[in-house]
């Protein structure tokens, strides 16, 4: 989908050992959303949060466990998480650290983002999910939430506990795991996913903080933030081709002229990022019929329309074709 969001794949590797220890096959799980195991050793690969979300349904699925976000946080590893990891042990303090998730939590994510909130002796750390089509499950919230209580303990010691965790999603009938997890007050059904921490524990120092090697950690960071936010040659040819949709598709023609390029080119950077102009379309009229679908602001015969078919009933063959259901059963 146009501009959605990714996170690191590696953190793949800390769902193949909470699998493990549900004695499941992991690759043959990851097999069935689509997923290839050998991407997660790859450091600076990434995967769309479209996928993660369907791998998270399959998880929950698979171990019968609702609570199965924090056994993966349980898992993961500092050097799991590209610089970013490694530059949070060096950091401070927690105040310091949130600063850098602030800064650099895009390396790890792009779908997630985290807000300060400051009372009179508590710092509250909300998280925000600034891309409204891709709202992460209630596993999702509860394992990000796991991944910075389990940084704050590395960086102060084991030792840690929050003031409370909230989440906005109900006890899932297994309250006593998060009690056990989080070691403090658990509030469900909240305004907000967060953690409250005291005052004095946020502004504690590390004793095995190292200023320096943290700020030279930062200057990788850098580089692979500006890395991501480069848009790439398939980024814009979904962009034209979002753009021209409701007249018609762009021919792959007209989108390499409007980008100054060759066809022959064209073709050439895309195949390096992994894609075709054909492959791009579809992708962007399947993430597109989805998300109109579900909002529900138009009829189909629109939504026809807003995706360059000549009328709905191709639109309807090609909905099937990408889903295996027409849009009226997908849209319940």
């Amino acid at each position: 989908m146009l501009g959605e969001p990714s996170t690191l794949a590696s953190t793949g590797i800390a769902v193949s050992m909470a699998l493990a220890e549900h004695g499941l096959d992991a690759d043959a799980i990851f097999a069935e959303v689509g997923l290839d195991a050998s991407i997660f050793k790859e450091h600076e690969a990434r995967v769309p949060l479209s996928q993660v979300s369907r791998l998270w349904g399959k998880l929950v699925e698979v171990s019968g466990d609702p609570a199965v976000g924090l056994v993966i946080a349980r898992h993961v590893r500092p050097t799991l998480y590209h610089a970013l990891g490694q530059s949070l042990l060096a950091s401070a303090s927690i105040a310091d650290a949130v600063q850098r998730i602030c800064r650099y939590g895009k390396t790890v994510t792009s779908g997630t983002e985290l807000e300060v909130v400051k009372g009179n002796s508590w710092i509250d750390l909300q998280l925000s999910f600034p891309h409204a089509s891709i709202q992460p499950v209630d596993q999702a919230r509860d394992f990000i939430l796991g991944l910075l209580v389990n940084a704050f303990r590395m960086i102060v010691g084991g030792e840690f506990r929050p003031t409370q965790v909230s989440f906005s999603h109900s006890d899932q009938g297994v309250a006593e795991k998060y009690q056990e997890f989080f070691d403090c007050e658990v509030l469900f059904d909240a305004a907000h996913d967060a953690i409250r921490v005291d005052s004095h524990a946020f502004s504690a120092a590390n004793d095995y903080a190292n200023p320096a090697m943290a700020q030279e950690i930062d200057k990788i960071s850098e580089l692979y933030l500006k890395k991501i936010d480069t848009p790439g040659t398939s980024y814009r040819v979904q962009h034209l081709i979002q753009q021209g949709l409701p007249s018609g598709e762009l021919s792959q023609d007209e989108i390499a002229r409007r980008l100054n390029r060759s066809i022959s080119s064209l073709r050439r950077d895309l195949q390096n990022e992994g894609t075709s102009y054909k492959a791009l379309l579809e992708d962007t009229r399947e993430e597109l019929a989805k998300a109109y679908i579900t909002e529900g602001r138009y009829g189909l015969a629109e939504v026809a329309y807003l995706l360059g078919f000549s009328d709905q009933a191709n639109f309807t063959r090609a909905f099937k074709r990408w889903t295996g259901t027409t849009p009226s059963e997908f849209g319940g």
